[in-house]
């Protein structure tokens, strides 16, 4: 591998830089193998940038941000940490203009949002259940359509916060999308880290995990192989 593609780097300092790029990386459902082909470095390189071992130089950081950012935050939030600029994150989007970036948390929270929908599909996929990614139900729009048993069931991937506004926002949403023509139930997928199986809200809006969903809810069982 050239020398010129990255730059040694302090190994006992925060690896802000590459919790950020691992993130982003997860978000775009990108590999370490995936990453390393895109900006032409090896595997063992790219394992280096996420653990803080190593920095890339300004061309490969360049191709980075070609390669996982799509909006300005997502631009914004790797330079601050390649450049330093920014120690202390802060807790929202910055507003246009602004040289104040987003905190890590907003990151990994639509990292994570991205990995229980993969997963939720992936299992969906596996039990032979029709959906749909990303359908305009009436004016709104949700993460996945089934169709079951005649019966169309809109899911939102949630990953919880607790707090009372947003799961009354939550479940405002889910009701809007259930009174829609286009749609029978509506429920809200969770991780099953939060060690929540099924939760029900005041106002009837249901919150679920996604074996809870299968086994319960759905009653899927996965196709018996053929001898």
């Amino acid at each position: 591998m050239s020398k010129s593609s990255y730059m040694q780097v302090d190994e006992t300092a925060d690896n802000e830089f590459g919790k950020r790029v691992r993130s982003l990386m997860e978000l775009r459902s990108i590999s370490g193998e995936e990453l390393a082909g895109k900006l032409s470095l090896s595997q063992t390189a790219i394992s280096k940038i996420l653990h803080g071992k190593n920095r890339p130089r300004q061309h490969t950081f360049a191709k980075l941000c070609e390669t996982l950012c799509q909006t300005d935050e997502e631009r914004w939030m790797l330079v601050s940490a390649y450049t330093g600029l920014n120690s202390l994150p802060q807790s929202t989007p910055p507003p246009a203009g602004s040289t104040q970036a987003p905190r890590l948390d907003d990151l990994e929270y639509r990292a994570a949002g991205a990995r229980l929908e993969r997963t939720l599909v992936e299992k969906l996929e596996a039990l032979g259940c029709s959906h749909i990614k990303a359908p305009y139900i009436g004016n709104y729009k949700t993460d996945i359509l089934i169709e079951y048993e005649s019966k169309r069931i809109a899911l939102e991937c949630h990953i919880p916060d607790f707090q009372p506004m947003k799961l009354e926002g939550l479940g405002d949403l889910l009701r809007a999308l259930e009174k829609s023509d286009d749609c029978d139930h509506a429920y809200a997928i969770i991780p099953k880290e939060t060690q929540i199986q099924y939760m029900k809200l005041k106002n009837n809006a249901e919150l679920m995990s996604i074996d809870y969903l299968i086994d319960t809810v759905l009653k899927l069982r996965a196709p018996k192989k053929g001898r």
